[in-house]
This record gives C-alpha cells, sequence and structure tokens, in this order.
C-alpha cells in the first residue's frame, strides 16, 4: 500500500510538473514595449515577419544566482545565432523590479550595457508578470504570428538546445508551404 502511494505522488508529480511546461504553448505573444541599457525602444509588434525568442530572466534572490541565469541567458542566445543568425529575432526581457528604489537607474543601464547580449530592462516587471513568469529563466519561441510556440525554462543543455531548434526549424518548414 505504501509503494502505491508512493508511486502515485510520484506520477501526480510528474503530470503537474509537465503540464505546466505547455500551458504556455500556442497562446498569442502580448504586444509590449521596453528600453534597453540605450534607452532606445523596443516593441514586439515590430518585429520583421520571422520567428522571435523571447528570453525573460526574472528577480533572483541574489547576484549570484542572477549573475549564473544571465550566464545562461548568453549560452541560449549566442548559440541560437551561430545556427540561425538573422533569420531569428532575439530579446532579453530582465525584470528589475527587485533593484533598490535607492540605486539610480543610470547605474544599472551602464552595468547592462556591458553584456553581451541586448537586454530590454522591465523596471516594473509587468511584461514579466503578463507573460506569467515565474521562473528565473523562461525561453519562448514565437512564430511570424506572434503565437508561442514553444516554452521552457531549463538551463541550457544539448538535449533542450535540440528541442528549441527542433521547434524553430519547424517554423521554418511551416513558413516554407
Amino acid at each position: 500500500m505504501k509503494q502505491l502511494i508512493i508511486k502515485g505522488f510520484l506520477l501526480l508529480t510528474f503530470i503537474q510538473a509537465n503540464s505546466g511546461a505547455n500551458e504556455k504553448e500556442n497562446l498569442l505573444a502580448q504586444n509590449f514595449t521596453l528600453k534597453n541599457a540605450d534607452d532606445i525602444s523596443f516593441s514586439l509588434s515590430d518585429t520583421p515577419d520571422k520567428p522571435t525568442i523571447l528570453c525573460f530572466l526574472s528577480q533572483t534572490p541574489d547576484n549570484k544566482i542572477g549573475r549564473y541565469w544571465m550566464d545562461e541567458n548568453h549560452k541560449w542566445i549566442n548559440n541560437l545565432r551561430k545556427i540561425y543568425a538573422n533569420e531569428i529575432t532575439v530579446v532579453t526581457i530582465k525584470d528589475m523590479t527587485n533593484v533598490p528604489k535607492w540605486m539610480p537607474k543610470s547605474l544599472v543601464r551602464k552595468k547592462l550595457k556591458g553584456e553581451p547580449n541586448r537586454i530590454l530592462i522591465d523596471w516594473t516587471g509587468s511584461v514579466c508578470h503578463q507573460y506569467q513568469i515565474d521562473n528565473y529563466f523562461t525561453l519562448h519561441i514565437l512564430d511570424s504570428e506572434m503565437n508561442i510556440v514553444y516554452s521552457t525554462s531549463e538551463a541550457y543543455d544539448n538535449y533542450e538546445f535540440k528541442k528549441v531548434c527542433e521547434n524553430t526549424k519547424t517554423l521554418f518548414e511551416r513558413k516554407k508551404k
């Protein structure tokens, strides 16, 4: 009986963990406008008619964890750009609601300017909130019609990267038809 209860608990945990991974797929991505560290605006609705990768970096409890996920974000972006170059749009959105109110925004912008990939600053967390980001890192693949076709919150590894590439490749194949 004890083993049956444990197996049932593990099955329920597995179902809950896997159901959350797909709940955002097949939803229409919501438009947003944010500025990057150079104070240049970006709107999702202005992206060209090509697949878009949205990488979300949410609040972290400390700088060490934040740095880890920033580095993971760079791995994803750099490896996707090696394969797809200018065929996709890649955007990173950073939730900055945990920045202390006394810290000048100019200091934060200056620090983000040193990052190798452009990062859009979500000072109020509103974009992360509208996309229901509840992990330190979330990646969404959008098709050219701005539908979310795949999501992951996994750290970079070869298996997950292959899944992202397969889903992105499918978008190019769909577009040719």
